[in-house]
């Protein structure tokens, strides 16, 4: 069962969002998938299970135009395996909830790709205009793990292509990105001078600024109008932290009611969400 017909990996998602990877060609359709192996697709979502009767219940379907095309049903189990992932955490620094974009899924990533266009064909206009205008997309990404240094290293990538594509005055250069860690340093699951020959390259290479925040210093939070400036708000922050995850285990298994869990849905949270 799948609230989605389409399916891409999340470490993927970073590509999309920055523009070098498109989606429609590399993400996998679960009704042609589900044909090819054998297994049945339930279109919808999990609203809640009935451990006592086996049973899920599954939320309405709505359409597009906000229509219900199926009321709530259920149906039965004999074990049920939940795969639900996770999504960022923000470790409750202050503002991210509120100013950041995050990367959970296609939505998501789709919609700041968008976002981050638009400010680059704003930015284009205006040095069309006046080419000493002092105009810049800035983009504060928040945690400086692989996802967040590799959408740095793509987000500069795509801007030197964009003016192959319509934005004939725009090039990485007017591209401002600050990685934001709350670490000593970026990239802290990799040996040290890996890290540190990656963050050369980012603020040397490609111009990024790494802004590392340790002791107290991290709680200093986000402010969306913090990073504008005089480009009328030309500025995102792209929140991307870690998932929640807890506990290590491929598998859980829960009580007698048939229930099992893989993958990041194993973790448990305080979390409502």
């Amino acid at each position: 069962m799948e609230r989605n017909l389409t399916h891409i990996g999340k470490p993927l998602l970073h590509e999309v969002a920055a523009g070098s990877l498109d989606a429609n060609l590399d993400e996998v359709g679960y009704r042609s998938y589900c044909h090819r192996w054998g297994y049945r697709l339930l279109y919808g979502a999990m609203e809640t299970i009935d451990c006592a009767s086996r049973e899920i219940v599954i939320a309405p379907l709505i359409d597009e135009d906000g229509g219900e095309l199926i009321g709530r049903h259920r149906t039965g189990y004999d074990y049920l395996m939940i795969a639900t992932g996770s999504i960022t955490s923000d470790f409750g620094t202050p503002g991210v909830a509120q100013n950041c974009l995050f990367l959970d899924d296609r939505v998501q990533a789709d919609r700041f790709r968008n976002k981050l266009l638009n400010h680059c064909l704003w930015v284009s206009h205006a040095m069309s205009e006046n080419a000493d205008a002092e105009q810049f997309v800035r983009i504060a990404i928040v945690g400086a793990g692989a996802t967040g240094v590799e959408l740095a290293a793509e987000l500069y990538t795509a801007a030197s292509a964009l003016h192959y594509y319509g934005l004939e005055v725009f090039d990485e250069s007017r591209l401002k990105v600050t990685l934001i860690e709350a670490g000593s340093r970026i990239l802290p699951a990799l040996p040290e001078k890996l890290a540190d020959a990656a963050g050369e390259e980012l603020e040397a290479a490609r111009g990024a600024r790494i802004d590392r925040r340790t002791g107290h210093e991290h709680h200093a939070g986000v402010d969306s109008d913090a990073n504008r400036g005089s480009h009328r708000g030309r500025s995102e922050s792209l929140g991307r932290g870690s998932a929640r995850r807890r506990q290590p285990q491929e598998h859980r298994r829960s009580g007698n009611h048939g229930l099992l869990s893989a993958g990041r849905a194993t973790d448990t949270t305080d979390d409502p969400r």
